[in-house]
């Protein structure tokens, strides 16, 4: 019996450990293939979306100020923005950000209300046919990568493309 026990407390250990990381984990790799595989989606690696889903937000300060970005939980800029958001994949607050960035620092005029619905996919597509991207209206680390973010110095809000 006391065995049994060990098992349940270490299940529960294991549980409470995966918690406190916001039930998620980050794993690298690096692969020379032309395709990649992560949560359930397939991409290609030199397109915008290649990560798994933005299931986060994240902030960070630049030399601009602090600004917000979608992300996979990850505490590195660079690596947080190995993520995706499109019309199938991704809601709520990361997608509420990018709505924000875009209407405020980007031209747009969404309604922020976490939904990647048609007119998102619309207003990033446009986005990345204007900055040489492939327009496929898909957030990924190279849309991120050019969007200007609303980013807030003391009581000063500017916008600023935040490159890694």
């Amino acid at each position: 019996m006391a065995k049994g026990g060990t098992w349940v407390f270490v299940a529960v250990l294991v549980g409470a450990v995966a918690l406190a990381n916001n039930g998620s984990s980050t794993t690298s790799s690096s692969s020379n293939t032309s395709s990649s595989s992560a949560q359930g989606f397939s991409f290609d690696i030199s397109s915008d979306s290649h990560g798994g889903t933005c299931n986060h937000t994240s902030s960070f300060d630049s030399s601009h100020g602090r600004y917000t970005i979608p992300s996979n939980g990850s505490s590195d800029a660079k690596d947080a923005r190995d993520c995706m958001l499109d019309q199938d994949h991704g809601s709520g607050a990361p997608v509420s950000t990018l709505q924000q960035a875009l209407n405020q620092c980007n031209g747009a005029h969404l309604a922020v209300d976490g939904d990647y619905g048609s007119g998102t996919a619309a207003a990033v597509k446009s986005f990345q046919s204007g900055h040489g991207l492939t327009a496929d209206g898909k957030y990924g680390p190279a849309t991120a990568g050019k969007l200007a973010w609303p980013s807030t110095n003391g009581s000063k809000t500017t916008c600023a493309v935040q490159p890694v």
